[in-house]
């Protein structure tokens, strides 16, 4: 009696295809109330999934609206199928973040920033400018014909003992440096 009510089943459900395979499947004795494939056979690159045949999604897709997004940069779908970031925004990452527009802005440290300006990001983010410098132009300055020497910020090279005249040309013992020169002793007389 059970194997003439699975038919019954199958033949409602799927029509002579159902029922070859019911009466194969019946002879083995494997439950024919439900079929194994109710899509049939999909098209190549997609799958039966939930009784349709959808997309088969790559690694880091899944599937919303019957569609693969990739929730870390879909704008339509951030994170999540149907969350939609604001007009002035993008997915970065499953969030949605502000989208920094113009000449010099860039994202860094999760804010917008204008690399040509900011002294912490100067010129690129996190190329931070030594003490004493401004950003300039995405370059990092020294005011007032002072000049970055290393991690020693801004040095006068016509007095600085450790940069005499060049940056890293350090003064001896004992000697000063007098308008980008070493000299022994205290500073030689004027001559006036």
């Amino acid at each position: 009696m059970r194997k003439i009510g699975a038919l019954r089943k199958v033949r409602a459900f799927g029509g002579w295809r159902m029922v070859v395979w019911c009466l194969l499947c019946v002879g083995l004795l494997w439950d024919c109330t439900q079929p194994a494939d109710p899509c049939g056979v999909c098209e190549s690159g997609k799958v039966c999934v939930e009784g349709k045949c959808r997309p088969l999604c790559g690694d880091e897709e899944f599937l919303c609206s019957g569609v693969c997004v990739n929730p870390r940069q879909d704008t339509k779908n951030c994170g999540v199928c149907g969350k939609a970031c604001g007009a002035r925004e993008r997915c970065e990452g499953g969030r949605c973040v502000e989208e920094c527009v113009g000449e010099g802005v860039a994202r860094c440290e999760d804010r917008c920033v204008d690399t040509r300006q900011d002294a912490k990001h100067c010129g690129v983010c996190g190329k931070a400018c030594e003490i004493g410098q401004r950003c300039e132009g995405g370059n990092c300055l020294c005011a007032g014909g002072l000049l970055g020497c290393g991690g020693d910020g801004c040095v006068d090279l016509t007095a600085d003992a450790r940069h005499c005249g060049a940056c890293g040309k350090s003064c001896g013992t004992g000697e000063v440096c007098v308008a980008g020169s070493c000299f022994q002793g205290t500073c030689p007389a004027s001559t006036a």
